[in-house]
């Protein structure tokens, strides 16, 4: 019986310090590095004075643990202080090996939001999150000049809308969904 109670403690025990094992590296790969956080950060300052002739605001750097951001694990958040509170990214982008940020892309979102909005709600009454996309690298492909933005339908780049309806649909609502989605496939 003793020797079963010793198999049932180191087996447990194994378990544990494997379990603490696995929570203390999890979490460790949660956690960006310090000194590249840092390092973003000084980058940033000197990246958004040299670029910019608004006036930006370096808040914080940002590490993407969960990969959602396809050309940077760290970034730093930057707010144009002229441009109504616009938050965009400034990331060393690894395939260009340079600097690049994410300003053309969040003022299009921006303008483009608050473009949708009033159409979206006469056409479909209530809408619950209204989100647009584009590419963060936007600016860089069409080779856009940060200080002279042309307007988003001026350019021929394409976003994703997000958008939600209530549940409950009239039939009204049913036919203008079946109307949208035919007449963006044909």
């Amino acid at each position: 019986m003793k020797g079963f109670l010793k198999i049932i403690f180191w087996v447990s025990g194994g378990i544990a310090v494997l379990f603490l094992m696995f929570i203390f590296f999890f979490r460790m790969s949660m956690e960006g590095n310090d000194t590249k956080l840092e390092e973003i950060m000084r980058e940033a300052n000197v990246y958004v004075k040299e670029k910019f002739q608004k006036k930006m605001t370096v808040l914080e750097s940002f590490y993407d643990s969960g990969g959602n951001f396809p050309y940077f694990d760290y970034a730093a958040k930057v707010r144009s202080d002229e441009d109504e509170n616009l938050v965009f990214f400034v990331f060393y982008n690894e395939k260009t090996e340079q600097l690049e940020d994410s300003y053309v892309s969040s003022k299009w979102e921006k303008v483009l939001q608050s473009d949708l909005a009033p159409y979206l709600k006469k056409e479909w009454g209530t809408i619950e999150n209204l989100s647009v996309f584009y590419d963060e690298r936007v600016g860089y492909k069409l080779n856009i000049d940060a200080n002279k933005i042309p307007e988003y339908h001026q350019v021929n780049e394409k976003p994703t809308i997000l958008f939600a309806v209530p549940r409950k649909i009239a039939k009204m609502k049913n036919i203008l969904i079946k109307r949208l989605i035919l007449s963006k496939i044909s």
